[in-house]
């Protein structure tokens, strides 16, 4: 009986797997997912993994995205606001365009004069990542051996960065009033933190070859027609046959904004369809893998905007080691930066290669890697004098491992990584 139960079970469990993977991707995508970079962090608990018995932990070096913000481009706002209006004076939106209008004009309002600035949303997200950072790893801020730990912030000199920086510190500063901190936003700091010169170049290569054309989605056309007949008594016939995929677009990067912005309620997601947004995302996701991380036709250049935020790393963490000190070192700055790190110390998700655009989606996705908040944090950890020092690396709080070494981690010999980081840095 078992066996019989068994050749119909196998086949049967192979056909729904099979079934799983070849359904299109869309269906399976949350819309949190489908917002790609402008997805909220994913403020929860990760599971931690007990170190080796003795050791504590005393510092965590860490690179972070800015929290949850407003899009930083005011014609994202004006744009939607403007074609909608004119369609209100036209008398051709629908009852479903009048409220689709009216969470514009909220998010319009909201915006003005604030674009790019951090929400409340983002404040939240980086008071909650600092405190579990406390609460996880209490040893590394709390005072021992009479004396405070330090803890040093430094941010791009973008105003969300900054306050990102400021948010954090404050909470880890309520966990323990004696931690010793030190800011610094200097102009300065983009050099290392934000450092897009290969990147930048790269993305006036890519704009040559059509990637930042909003009605280029690569062969895949945009069908904005039930988003149209949604919001629009003539089905947008009012914008032009050029202009048809405008609504969907736009509505599309307001509706991934609002979340983020602090309007949860405000849902323009359900004027969309997942299967019309789904090849706006794939685009979107593909552009900032092949600008930010490693592929296949680009990632040789790439990843070199990572060594001087590296370099920083083993300097800072080598000086902690050798005078016996413990605290932290945050760094704020963007989603590139963030990307290209991961990608460049070989981090699970970061480091697949991909050359075809159709590819691109099975190796990376935006929305895992580089939510609004996103970070990577080493966590070190001592025991005694003679002992190795080891490090934890974590990716949005999750424990990963690195590709660049056979170890299977959590947890690398400080040694081991520190030889391998400087190698990277050897290649010019």
């Amino acid at each position: 009986m078992q066996t019989r139960l068994h050749r119909f079970l196998i086949p049967a469990l192979l056909f729904i797997a099979l079934h799983v993977t070849a359904q299109p991707a869309y269906e399976t995508m949350s819309w949190d997912e489908l917002s790609g970079i402008c997805r909220p962090y994913p403020d929860i608990e990760q599971p931690s993994t007990a170190p080796p018995k003795g050791y504590k932990p005393f510092y965590i070096s860490h690179l972070g995205r800015h929290g949850s913000r407003l899009q930083g481009e005011e014609r994202i706002y004006r744009r939607p606001l403007g074609w909608m209006e004119k369609a209100d004076s036209l008398g051709v939106l629908t009852a479903e365009g009048r409220e689709a209008l009216a969470a514009v004009r909220i998010l319009a309002g909201d915006a003005e004069g604030r674009v790019g600035e951090l929400s409340p949303v983002g404040e939240r997200e980086h008071r909650h990542i600092a405190e579990r950072m406390f609460r996880h790893y209490p040893q590394v801020f709390r005072k021992r051996g009479g004396m405070q730990p330090f803890l040093d912030v430094q941010s791009s000199a973008r105003m969300r960065s900054t306050l990102s920086g400021v948010f954090a510190a404050e909470r880890l500063k309520e966990c323990n009033p004696g931690i010793r901190v030190t800011r610094c936003a200097a102009p300065g700091n983009w050099e290392w933190i934000f450092d897009l010169r290969e990147s930048g170049i790269l993305g006036r290569e890519l704009k040559k070859q059509g990637w930042y054309s909003e009605d280029n989605m690569h062969g895949v056309p945009l069908d904005a027609g039930r988003v149209n007949a949604r919001l629009f008594t003539d089905g947008g016939a009012f914008l032009g046959p050029d202009k048809a995929w405008i609504a969907l677009f736009d509505l599309y990067h307001l509706a991934a904004d609002a979340k983020a912005s602090g309007f949860p309620e405000l849902n323009l997601f359900q004027y969309l369809d997942k299967e019309d947004v789904y090849p706006i995302w794939e685009r979107e996701n593909a552009r900032f893998y092949l600008r930010q991380c490693n592929s296949l036709p680009y990632g040789d250049r790439i990843l070199r905007d990572g060594h001087n935020v590296l370099r920083r790393i083993i300097a800072e963490a080598d000086a902690v080691i050798a005078d016996g000190s413990h605290g932290a070192h945050l760094r704020y700055g963007h989603d590139q930066n963030v990307a290209t790190l991961g990608a460049l110390i070989g981090l699970e998700g970061c480091d697949g290669r991909a050359e075809a655009y159709g590819d691109i989606k099975t190796v990376f996705h935006d929305y895992a890697i580089v939510p609004m908040a996103c970070n990577i944090q080493l966590v070190f950890f001592r025991k005694g004098a003679k002992d190795p020092v080891l490090v934890k690396i974590l990716l949005n709080e999750r424990e990963v491992r690195t590709s660049l070494l056979p170890d299977e981690g959590p947890f690398y010999r400080w040694e081991d990584l520190r030889t391998t980081f400087a190698n990277l840095l050897q290649n010019p």
